[in-house]
């Protein structure tokens, strides 16, 4: 086995499920992690990886996010279907689908912030890294990342507020 079989072999059994839970379905999870594989072996022949896990912690990530922005901007969304998907290990309850509703809608709130906001946001709601993690991950400022997160939470919050709102709210 060489050595970059290993590195895929130590990584992949976190990071398919790290981008599954942003993107939402098992295809563009598997997409986003070959892309994300491709980029970091092109990477490390033009220089030496110290940190795997941190390294592809934060490419995963931000392909995760740019897979969906793109989903977004090319207007070809998958069927609803495809969208509502949950893991096959879970029951299709009225507040599973409620649930994949909310984090659907979240979803596309995400593709609307800037690059930091996101990256931080989603370290910290999907991965449940503690602000530390994050300064570390990211390699930025507890202050920085603090900021960055209230940012991101005032905008998804107004942003999820939108549809629900009413003339007379």
């Amino acid at each position: 086995m060489n050595h970059w079989q290993q590195i895929v072999d130590a990584h992949i059994h976190w990071l398919v499920p790290s981008v599954w839970r942003i993107v939402g379905n098992d295809h563009d999870a598997e997409d986003v992690v070959q892309e994300v594989f491709v980029e970091a072996y092109s990477l490390a022949q033009r220089t030496d990886v110290e940190n795997w896990p941190g390294l592809l912690r934060r490419m995963s990530q931000r392909r995760a996010i740019d897979h969906l922005r793109r989903k977004a901007r090319s207007k070809e969304t998958a069927s609803s279907d495809q969208l509502n998907q949950v893991p096959s290990n879970t029951d299709t309850t009225d507040k599973a689908c409620d649930t994949s509703a909310q984090e659907n809608l979240l979803r596309g709130a995400l593709t609307k912030l800037p690059d930091r906001q996101a990256d931080v946001f989603t370290f910290a709601y999907f991965e449940g890294l503690s602000r530390g993690e994050l300064a570390t991950t990211l390699e930025i400022s507890e202050n920085a990342v603090s900021m960055a997160l209230h940012k991101a939470t005032k905008r998804l919050r107004a942003a999820l507020q939108k549809p629900h709102t009413t003339k007379e709210d």
